[in-house]
């Protein structure tokens, strides 16, 4: 089933299929999918865009390209021309003489999934959805919220809210996530008392996934139980012709 929303679709959606036997006497069946189309900022990616380069990263990694055909590292900005194609850690090693490795190169095939290593029972598709985005922040921003968290009426934006600086413990996660600015000392992130995400850069991407979440189907390697916390980011300096 390929199904496209509307371009300003956010909301659960549902399609009904129907499954016939070609059988005598003939049997059939229906059921629904639910699709939960979320908004674009929890998207299962997100383009550093800030200066001469346009590059897509993925929330599961195989970064720069869409994940069925296109090149998506646009070199400059604008012009159509990409000069890589896709890329990706690889992180292998042996114990004794077991081969542990995540290697991924394209899908459908992988070694990495999105979020935290979890307890095992804990693993489930609904939690992958969950994290199954990217945090894109600009420190024009963090700036404005530094200057005004205290003030009256303040809303902070909306992914430094959610900015995923805290695990569940009750699932086995970290409780410490992605870094931050804690202002008052208490280590428990709340932008309304002053917090804020601790980023590289004018424009920072923030990934979080593992490689323990799954049967590594791309290398055929054995599990490392490793989570990546990855950052992206880029300076804007349009005075600069670099």
């Amino acid at each position: 089933i390929y199904y496209t929303p509307d371009l300003n679709f956010v909301g659960v959606d549902t399609i009904t299929y129907v499954i016939r036997d070609i059988g005598t006497p003939v049997l059939y069946d229906t059921a629904i999918v639910t699709i939960n189309v979320l908004d674009k900022m929890y998207a299962p990616y997100q383009f550093l865009d800030i200066n001469n380069i346009k590059a897509r990263f993925n929330a599961g990694g195989s970064h720069f390209w869409d994940l069925t055909l296109n090149a998506m590292f646009e070199v400059p900005q604008g012009s159509g021309l990409n000069t890589m194609f896709t890329s990706d850690i690889w992180i292998g090693g042996l114990n004794n003489d077991s081969l542990h490795l995540a290697a991924q190169i394209y899908n459908p095939n992988k070694d990495f999934w999105p979020g935290p290593i979890m307890d095992s029972a804990n693993y489930s598709s609904t939690k992958d959805s969950i994290w199954n985005h990217l945090w894109k922040v600009n420190k024009c921003d963090i700036d404005s919220h530094i200057a005004y968290w205290n003030q009256p009426g303040y809303i902070a934006p909306q992914v430094i809210i959610d900015w995923p600086a805290h695990g569940d413990i009750s699932l086995g996660q970290a409780y410490n996530l992605a870094p931050f600015y804690d202002r008052t000392g208490d280590n428990i992130y709340d932008p309304y008392d002053g917090d804020y995400p601790l980023i590289k850069g004018d424009q920072a991407l923030y990934i979080i996934r593992n490689d323990e979440r799954n049967v590594h189907t791309e290398s055929g390697g054995k599990k490392l139980g490793i989570e990546i916390h990855e950052m992206a980011y880029a300076f804007n300096c349009p005075a600069d012709s670099a």
